[in-house]
């Protein structure tokens, strides 16, 4: 496994961004402030008309009485599910955010493939802007992924590519809009990863929030030139429909994750595509080392 970048990188003016980029891992997950949102079919055994006339629409009460003496959550309704969704306040140190997760995966919930569980993130003290490319890179990163992805997740993927005809159209191609149903959308000054979904436990929402923090860094990485991207130059080198065919032959396990690297490796080769995704995987240890803390 490669080493993180030891010095900090040369024309990097934000000291968030530049400890985000060289800092160990657990020191470099200072700089993230991040947030959750959990949907349901159903908390406590009830499905959210039910929930509501029960706790009376008192968010207090239910937050009370459903996960203790806890602040920065809340339960909403979502029209998606027919449970509430649970979701955290304002932004959240990588430390809140996991003793929030633990404490809401911990009660009586039920989570299934239509249920998402959204990822919003950010650098603390950056105001994010949309960027195309940024938004690609992390999208790109997610993508090399997929093969490694464990199968409650792959099933997550698999419900929206057979349940929405506009799935990959909209929501997985690298197509570079600011439409807020993207996998991964720019919501104004956070980013928002929305493909994770169907989380029953501690540990997969941690595996989520893990991606998260890697596609983050990712980006990072190629914007600050410290590894190539693997989807160089997609939009004009690449026709969309092949593209998005593409895509789907690999989601449908039709092709091999070195033949999807071969096919977007636009200006590197399969080696240096491989080791930048390498430079980010670090994360596991400082991930397992917080949760341990927790």
């Amino acid at each position: 496994m490669l080493e993180l970048v030891r010095n900090k990188p040369k024309g990097v003016k934000n000291e968030h961004i530049k400890n985000l980029i060289s800092l160990p891992l657990l020191e470099a997950m200072k700089e993230i402030r991040c947030g959750f949102e959990l949907e349901t079919q159903s908390l406590d055994g009830k499905n959210w008309c039910q929930l509501s006339r029960h706790y009376g629409y008192s968010n207090d009460a239910a937050i009370r009485d459903l996960f203790g003496n806890i602040n920065k959550l809340c339960v909403k309704q979502d029209c998606s599910v027919k449970g509430p969704e649970i979701a955290t306040i304002g932004p959240l140190t990588v430390k809140e955010f996991m003793e929030r997760l633990k404490i809401v995966t911990a009660a009586e919930f039920v989570s299934d493939p239509r249920c998402s569980f959204h990822i919003h993130m950010s650098v603390d003290g950056v105001s994010h802007r949309y960027g195309q490319l940024f938004q690609n890179w992390m999208m790109e990163y997610m993508l090399m992924r997929y093969e490694s992805f464990p199968d409650w997740l792959k099933e997550r993927f698999r419900y929206g590519y057979r349940n929405q005809s506009y799935w990959f159209d909209r929501y997985y191609a690298p197509r570079l809009s600011q439409d807020r149903f993207a996998m991964i959308a720019y919501r104004g000054r956070t980013w928002e990863f929305r493909f994770f979904g169907n989380v029953n436990s501690y540990q997969e929402g941690l595996y989520c929030l893990n991606l998260a923090i890697r596609a983050l860094r990712y980006a990072y990485l190629v914007k600050h030139k410290q590894v190539k991207p693997l989807l160089k130059g997609i939009v004009v080198k690449m026709n969309r429909v092949s593209l998005l065919n593409a895509i789907e032959s690999y989601f449908k396990a039709g092709i091999t994750k070195n033949e999807l690297l071969a096919l977007f490796a636009m200006k590197t080769t399969q080696t240096k595509a491989m080791e930048a995704m390498e430079k980010v995987n670090h994360i596991d240890t400082a991930i397992e080392q917080l949760r341990r803390a927790s």
